[in-house]
């Protein structure tokens, strides 16, 4: 709390560049400073994101705005945490960029007419939504809003991995999505924006905006989070996940020889944790190789003669709702009652897997507690140092929510089961059930799946392949950028040090990447 009480009081007050900072500025202002704005359309805008400021998301939003320019002449608007300019120092990074005009988010906090409204639906919703269910349901002013709000009070609640009933202590949460929504509302009738640059699509910060900008306009978004890189071009359902490739190139690459060739080689780099992405680092790199005979070893009453199912965890908190659709209320509730029927299954033998990268959301022991719990006498959790491609050798079902684990095994020819829609649902390559019921009539059966054949694994290897090439990383920016369980103080010096090191180098700030959102802004002139 106290830490959230010295945040909020940095913005009341002028903020100065730290000498790197100033360098950066210094060296970037000769990429940018021709005006290329139309003058007849100035009074069309750019909104760009600016709630997240590490070094890498702020250069990355800011070029995807200035190609955006380059192709329509329009203005690009920042809106920036803060009362006023200069208690937000990354103003000074975006005019860097020859970007100079903000919108200072708390004001809004200052504006009745935001207040207000956001008030009385919080209010509303406290009283009417009963359950995280009826939350997660919550459509509001036409627009789908409830998941988002679900998933930010499991994300900054600490230790709610999962919501039962509605009470006050959900109030600030709540009433913080209604204030933004309603200043999204604000800025939207202000600036009437084509184009939306941002971060994420994820929670009620950064995920009302979106929805909200094409319920009220014609209007493209461009997503980019830490790797990912995604064009919501103007009929597009901004509920689609962002790693989801589209259809007809999917199956222009599944038609190409020497495509699938590279997939597979990139696959068996995965597996070997020779790619580097946090996730595939944590899964495969430093751990140990299990066989079935060690495991019993662990596990006494394993059964030699039944199927194996792997049931792969989520991160909790690490937004559940992120895609088209999820048959649970959250992750946590999709293992727990997928455990609670595969436990009173007699003809297989039940593991669960905890995620990897579990660590990095504070949630370290929460799987180990639900088995012990509920006293699930039939589950065997992997040990801590399991590595996961273990799995391969002894599975022979693979069981998860929509994780990139049914997609990786898919492409082993294990058969995966999930509960949601995520970015490879809708390709023929897992069984995806449309209704709990289907959910668990296919676990009943899961012992009696058999192998993929050749055309599905084509298919899975092809797709996983297409994902890692939709990541998007610019020589000009920090080898690795700031993860969630880093301090940002205490690093964010040393990012822009790379970045000025990479100038210095020559490295290109208008590079592919640049490009290439200009050739979408070109596809996706409004």
């Amino acid at each position: 709390m106290l830490s959230k009480v010295r945040n909020v009081l940095g913005y009341l007050f002028p903020q100065k560049q730290t000498d790197i900072e100033k360098k950066f500025i210094e060296l970037n202002r000769k990429f940018w400073r021709k005006e290329n704005l139309n003058k007849e359309s100035t009074s069309n805008y750019i909104l760009v994101e600016g709630q997240i400021i590490c070094p890498a998301s702020i250069i990355d939003k800011a070029r995807i705005a200035k190609a955006i320019e380059e192709v329509t002449g329009y203005r690009s608007v920042v809106y920036l945490r803060g009362f006023y300019e200069k208690a937000n120092s990354t103003s000074q990074i975006y005019r860097s960029f020859n970007i100079n005009k903000f919108y200072m988010w708390w004001s809004g906090y200052l504006n009745p007419t935001i207040v207000l409204p956001a008030l009385y639906a919080t209010v509303h919703t406290m009283v009417t939504c009963k359950d995280g269910k009826q939350l997660i349901d919550l459509v509001y002013k036409n627009i789908e809003i409830g998941d988002l709000i679900y998933d930010t009070l499991i994300r900054y609640k600490p230790n709610t991995y999962t919501i039962r009933k509605i009470n006050f202590s959900h109030f600030r949460l709540i009433f913080r999505a209604f204030l933004a929504f309603h200043n999204n509302e604000y800025m939207i009738k202000k600036f009437r924006p084509r184009y939306l640059v941002t971060s994420h699509n994820v929670y009620a910060e950064f995920g009302l905006l979106p929805r909200q900008i094409k319920k009220h306009r014609k209007s493209v978004i461009f997503l980019k989070d830490i790797y990912a890189y995604k064009c919501y071009g103007v009929d597009a359902n901004i509920k689609e996940h962002f790693l989801k490739p589209s259809l007809a190139e999917f199956q222009r690459n599944l038609a190409s020889a020497n495509f699938i060739v590279n997939a597979k080689a990139y696959f068996f780099s995965r597996f070997e944790g020779s790619v580097d992405q946090i996730d595939v680092k944590n899964a495969f790199v430093g751990k140990k190789k299990y066989d079935f005979d060690e495991l019993k070893e662990k596990y006494p009453n394993l059964s030699k003669g039944k199927k194996n199912v792997v049931v792969m965890s989520h991160a909790f908190s690490d937004a559940p709702h992120v895609g088209e659709g999820l048959l649970f209320s959250d992750y946590y509730d999709f293992l727990e009652q997928t455990l609670r029927y595969l436990n009173s299954c007699d003809s297989i033998n039940c593991f669960v897997k905890p995620h990897p990268s579990s660590y990095m959301w504070n949630e370290k022991g929460g799987v180990e507690e639900m088995i012990e719990r509920n006293r699930f006498g039939n589950i065997y959790i992997t040990p801590s140092d399991f590595n996961t491609n273990s799995i391969a050798d002894f599975a022979d079902c693979i069981v998860t929510a929509k994780g990139t684990a049914g997609l990786e095994f898919s492409c082993l020819g294990i058969p995966a089961i999930t509960a949601g829609r995520g970015y490879y649902s809708g390709f023929g390559i897992t069984s995806e059930p449309n209704t709990k019921e289907e959910y668990f009539e296919l676990l009943g059966k899961c012992h009696l799946l058999g192998k993929l054949d050749e055309q599905i694994i084509n298919k899975a290897v092809v797709l996983l392949y297409m994902v890692s090439l939709s990541r998007r990383h610019s020589d000009i920016l920090p080898a690795q950028h700031i993860m969630p369980n880093e301090n940002y103080a205490d690093v964010f010096e040393s990012k822009f040090a790379e970045v000025v090191g990479n100038i210095e180098a020559g490295k290109e700030m208008k590079d592919s990447f640049y490009n290439e959102v200009k050739a979408h802004a070109i596809q996706n002139y409004v």
